[in-house]
């Protein structure tokens, strides 16, 4: 940890840098650090950078007994040309490889938004943290060019470019829209599937491709 003003044992101020052994750096202009709980914490505008990306916050918390970063505030993760925004907090378990984000959360990737109360990003070990997963809880909602899809919950695979809808889905399409229990949603093709409760007196299942609809 340095800084430019060291005011106690704990507190630093003035462009604050703090550096973890696999490079991980966060700079911030005010903060302060335990040294004995390893316990940091700072109010000030933060920006943090790594392997597995860059990271903007209003705020930011460090415990060095779980190695769990969060940052409070507004916050925006890029990883791989997608974004990460939160209005609330963003937590990151580096031995885990996990970002957690919750509040009025947001993914954004090229042409797609993917919106959710929380959303939990799991990377891939190794010198590029890549993205393994992303599941999206609370108030569901993928906006894409061609439509917008909601649900409980969602399940994205990046390598096949493919959403798993979970409950109460509807899909949106030309001004259509048709109900499930489920659905998958390529999103480089646009193309859907949705299959309903079996439960449910209204059994429907359905493809949309373009503008038209079966089912």
């Amino acid at each position: 940890i340095t800084g430019r003003h060291f005011v106690d044992l704990n507190k630093v101020e003035q462009d604050v840098k703090a550096v973890y052994e696999d490079g991980s750096t966060i700079v911030t202009q005010s903060g302060e650090y335990d040294f004995k709980t390893g316990y940091g914490h700072g109010n000030e505008p933060v920006y943090a950078f790594g392997n597995w990306g860059k990271m903007w916050a209003d705020g930011f918390e460090y415990h060095q007994n779980t190695n769990l970063l969060v940052l409070t505030g507004n916050s925006k993760v890029i990883n791989q040309g997608r974004e990460l925004i939160s209005n609330r907090q963003l937590r990151y378990y580096r031995l885990e490889n996990r970002l957690e984000a919750e509040g009025n959360v947001k993914v954004i990737s090229q042409d797609n938004i993917l919106h959710a109360d929380l959303i939990k990003t799991y990377l891939i070990s190794g010198k590029n943290l890549e993205v393994e997963k992303i599941e999206a809880f609370g108030n569901v909602k993928i906006i894409t060019k061609d439509g917008i899809a909601k649900g409980d919950y969602a399940l994205y695979n990046p390598l096949t470019a493919e959403v798993e809808l979970i409950n109460n889905v509807s899909i949106e399409k030309d001004g259509n829209i048709i109900y499930g229990q489920k659905a998958l949603t390529n999103l480089k093709t646009s193309i859907s599937k949705i299959i309903a409760n079996p439960k449910s007196k209204n059994r429907v299942s359905g493809i949309i491709k373009g503008s038209t609809i079966k089912r």
